[in-house]
């Protein structure tokens, strides 16, 4: 990784990177020369740990440097810690303190004062409809900030939680080109959809696919029931908040310029190893004798096995057709390429922020690729003392071509690795093909077709892949969505603020799909041209309004937040398809083409939601908190009479900063609905 900074406006990070580390990193294994002897004296130490006034720390993790040997304070903070070596270091750690750490040398007993992270407890994390500093958070919310994902050659947004929070887990569900992993929050929580809900700067949305990572400030993710209760029965497993990046203001207009681009190559760093030829007919010859069959026929007798091996040798080499290498790419020829453009500034009272990206990447199997432009621009706007409004506008445009998956007999990668080494790819050029195989690879072949020149595969029922990914290839899917976000918060009283936001999502996607007529044998045929188009019209919106009442009183922190939330999506579906275009030219690919068969479909589907919600928080002395949130939830989906249901939670701290006992109540709709 390069970095080049411009201290004044410019920042220029350029990466090249190669998937395959196992070409660059040896095997020796070196010794550390700082290595515990293995035998040394060792004791038992003990002791207890207390904050700065001098309370004792509950949980407190104390373990040795550089080892797998620790233990946990009590409920009085006493530690106690058995086979220490003399030299050792003991590291105390704990959430919201600093970490630190003491030699042991002589020592039997140490006492140790552990000082509060103030800087990290100052800092603020967003939650539903507002925002909270860490140290008053009663529930379980990680963050992920913007800066320690900058430099990562990230694909997708959603690989910026890879590794970063703690109980997130992200499973590859996909091999194809832009295909965003499956997240899961604290595992798998129903029967149905585990996918949690996303809301991005209070858009809530599917996935986050579309959204580039570099426009991130921060992640939140809201893991217990505390903390998704403000979104009712959508947050059942789990919330992700993401904020992207705004404009800095100053007293004069400023801006910086940020580019940022990486290159990478992907590459498999293991395959399977395969039978070549000669070694699949005597495997064949072995499964039919275990099985007391007769041989097959082709492989019977040592000269048939000969004129195979000589037919392959004359179209490429005895060794016969590797599969894999054919369907696949070479390594230079997956390359995944992102660039990244930012302007950000401001004035006094004006914040802006417009940002470009694009994103391409070629899929390790040919055929399949994936291209993503996104262009955004946030504004903030400081119109009055009493007065803020922010906008923010982001327009994406997606292309994705697919290899097929998730399919036992048709998947790409499967057929792949099971079809045989015999079958050559191509028959247009085939010269000396014994007689007992020319009526099955030569089998109606049309040489003015140039989708008939793939051989049909011989001796399984798997498709030529080959064949199948360049026919895939033909089909495209592309998408339009725009999404913007305009927002104005009031400021009432100096300890009251009403906040109103309205965002708009408008989703237009386009399948463009092309089957060409052709014939390789009896389970790999396509007897009619078909051309095909399918629209995806969505339409979503969502209007949130909600006053925030914060207020101080000596010792006593009290933030009261209610509001309401109202949206409504509609999302049309259009095909249309036709059969019997003249040939398989390019020029026919169009529905006009189409002289037969033809066929049309729809669907509307229309759901709203209106919400009330709220949420109380309080504080004694920073110390003792309590949080209590609301959401009683009406859904067109349900019937008549049945449309309302209503979740709350009442939820003091886990004993994070000291001793508490606490109390959960979970209320829910009948229906089961509920988080």
């Amino acid at each position: 990784m390069k970095n080049i900074l411009f201290k004044k406006t410019i920042l220029i990070s350029c990466c090249i990177a190669v998937c395959s580390m196992q070409q660059l990193l040896g095997t020796e294994q070196i010794a550390s020369e700082n290595a515990i002897p293995s035998v040394q004296q060792s004791k038992r130490i003990t002791g207890t740990v207390t904050d700065q006034k001098g309370e004792p720390l509950i949980g407190v993790n104390v373990t040795i440097k550089g080892g797998n040997t620790g233990t946990i304070t009590d409920i009085d903070g006493n530690y106690q810690l058995e086979n220490v070596p003399e030299n050792a270091t003991l590291t105390f750690s704990y959430i919201g303190y600093l970490t630190q750490e003491v030699n042991v040398s002589n020592q039997t007993t140490i006492r140790i004062t552990l000082l509060e992270d103030t800087q990290t407890l100052e800092e603020v994390v967003v939650v539903g409809y507002g925002s909270f500093k860490k140290r008053d958070l009663t529930g379980a919310i990680s963050q992920v900030k913007g800066e320690d994902i900058a430099n990562l050659p990230l694909r997708s947004a959603a690989d910026a939680l890879q590794g970063k929070a703690a109980g997130v887990t992200i499973i590859s569900s996909s091999g194809s080109p832009g295909s965003m992993g499956t997240v899961r929050i604290r595992g798998v929580g129903t029967l149905n959809s585990n996918a949690p809900l996303y809301v991005v700067d209070g858009l809530p949305q599917e996935d986050i696919g579309w959204l580039n990572a570099r426009d991130i400030e921060s992640i939140e993710v809201l893991k217990d029931a505390s903390a998704q209760a403000i979104y009712g029965a959508r947050a059942a497993n789990g919330v992700i908040l993401v904020s992207t990046k705004r404009g800095a203001s100053g007293e004069t207009y400023s801006t910086m310029i940020e580019f940022d681009m990486s290159i990478g190559f992907q590459n498999i760093p293991k395959r399977y190893d395969m039978l070549d030829a000669e070694g699949f007919m005597e495997y064949r010859n072995r499964a039919y004798a275990a099985a007391n069959k007769e041989l097959m026929d082709d492989f019977a007798t040592a000269e048939k096995r000969e004129q195979i091996l000589t037919f392959l040798e004359r179209n490429g080499g005895r060794a016969g057709t590797d599969w894999w290498k054919e369907t696949t790419r070479r390594t230079l020829d997956a390359p995944i390429q992102n660039y990244d453009l930012a302007l950000s500034g401001g004035m006094e009272k004006l914040r802006y922020r417009a940002s470009f990206g694009y994103m391409k990447q070629e899929g390790i199997l040919r055929g399949s690729d994936y291209d993503r432009l996104n262009g955004r621009l946030n504004l903030d706007s400081e119109v009055k003392k009493w007065l803020n409004l922010s906008a923010n506008i982001n327009v994406i445009y997606e292309t994705r071509r697919n290899i097929t998956e998730n399919d036992s007999y048709t998947a790409t990668v499967f057929s792949t690795v099971t079809a045989d080494p015999i079958t050559p790819v191509y028959r247009d050029n085939l010269v000396g093909i014994p007689d007992f195989l020319e009526a099955r690879i030569m089998d109606r072949y049309e040489p003015t077709n140039p989708w008939s020149r793939y051989t049909g595969v011989i001796y399984s029922n798997k498709p030529n892949t080959v064949a199948q990914v360049d026919r895939m290839a033909e089909s495209q899917w592309s998408g339009i969505q725009t999404k913007t976000n305009l927002s104005g918060e009031i400021k009432l009283l100096p300890f009251l603020k009403f906040k109103s936001s309205i965002a708009l999502d408008l989703i237009r996607d386009l399948s463009s799909g092309f089957n060409p007529s052709y014939y390789l044998d009896g389970d790999e045929y396509n007897t009619y041209t078909t051309v095909s188009r399918i629209v995806y019209n969505t339409d979503y919106w969502v209007f949130d309004n909600y006053l925030t009442y914060e207020q101080k009183f000596n010792r006593h922190n009290i933030n009261v937040m209610v509001g309401t939330a109202a949206e409504k999506k509609r999302y049309e579906q259009i095909g249309a398809s036709k059969q019997g275009m003249v040939n398989n030219d390019k020029s026919q690919q169009i529905l006009d083409a189409g002289t037969m068969n033809a066929g049309a479909s729809g669907y509307i589907n229309t759901h709203a939601l209106n919400s009330y919600f709220g949420r109380v928080f309080y504080s004694y002395n920073d110390r003792y908190m309590v949080t209590g949130n609301i959401r009683y939830d009406g859904s067109s989906a349900f019937a008549k009479g049945n449309k309302w249901g209503g979740y709350s939670l009442l939820f003091p701290p886990d004993g994070t900063f000291q001793k508490k006992h606490f109390l959960s109540i979970w209320t829910g709709s009948p229906r089961g609905n509920c988080v």
